[in-house]
């Protein structure tokens, strides 16, 4: 069983996500902020974090170079509604896997995660 961490404030997908990576067999976690993540992170190994962007407090790429300093090897997927150029780009430095733009089909996220 791998273990995903999703960090996002809007509860609402979060527990969808959750629902649909636990019927695939996953382990799921969630968070509502960076800080929360990065504290999780520190108590439970993740394989795959799946992190929105836009955060209240810390943001999502400064969450991601918090978690990776404890897991170097997650795999990180960025998740947002907004494209940001320069800020995007940045996220690459971090090892992201991938972004997923909302609103992105379950298919779209099993794609990312479980590439073939």
């Amino acid at each position: 069983m791998r273990n995903i961490l999703i960090v996002d404030d809007k509860t609402t997908l979060l527990e969808t996500l959750k629902d649909l990576l636990e019927e695939r067999g996953y382990s799921v976690v969630t968070a509502t902020t960076g800080e929360e993540a990065v504290k999780k992170a520190g108590e439970i190994g993740f394989d795959i974090a799946l992190i929105d962007i836009i955060l209240p407090g810390i943001n999502g790429v400064e969450t991601l170079r918090e978690i990776k300093k404890l897991h170097p090897r997650i795999r990180a997927i960025l998740m947002t509604a907004f494209a940001f150029g320069e800020f995007v780009e940045k996220t690459r430095d971090q090892e992201a896997v991938t972004i997923l733009y909302k609103p992105f089909s379950p298919e779209k996220m099993f794609g990312v995660i479980e590439p073939s």
